[in-house]
């Protein structure tokens, strides 16, 4: 199974414990102590609270994000793909939580974000920004790390 984590910062080496992030939406769980993976890069970009949010359209063109992955394999018993009451968009986040400590691995930078022509298909119609998570995600990678 694929593990992506997204971060601003290279968490290289880090260890993180399970928690509720302090960046879910007010209509996630705020319950469950887990950390946020996602199965695909994409699905780790949507989930990501800087992923297309960095200004009041909630649009942002292509951030840089350091790539992490769990340092060691994680057996299946501590994982669990959230429920829609739990995270009502994890059909287009593909989110996985991970419920022990994991050493994060950081395996490169991208650069991600959605096209312009997605862009500009949601402003020009006076969609709602959110609508953005329809779209595909393009990402390049500026470096990878063994």
């Amino acid at each position: 199974m694929n593990l992506y984590h997204l971060s601003t910062e290279n968490h290289d080496g880090e260890t993180f414990k399970p928690r509720v992030p302090k960046t879910a939406n007010d209509f996630e769980d705020k319950k469950g102590k887990r950390i946020c993976f996602a199965s695909t890069i994409s699905g780790a970009w949507r989930a990501h609270p800087r992923g297309g949010a960095d200004d009041h359209t909630g649009c942002t063109i292509y951030n840089k994000f350091y790539v992490h992955v769990p340092a060691k394999s994680i057996n299946k018993r501590h994982t669990k793909i959230p429920r829609v009451e739990e995270v009502p968009d994890v059909s287009v986040t593909d989110e996985i939580w991970v419920t022990k400590r994991t050493k994060m691995k950081c395996i490169g930078i991208i650069q991600a974000g959605t096209g312009w022509r997605e862009l500009q298909n949601v402003l020009e119609n006076g969609d709602d920004p959110s609508n953005l998570l329809r779209y595909k995600v393009h990402f390049k990678w500026i470096k990878k790390f063994n």
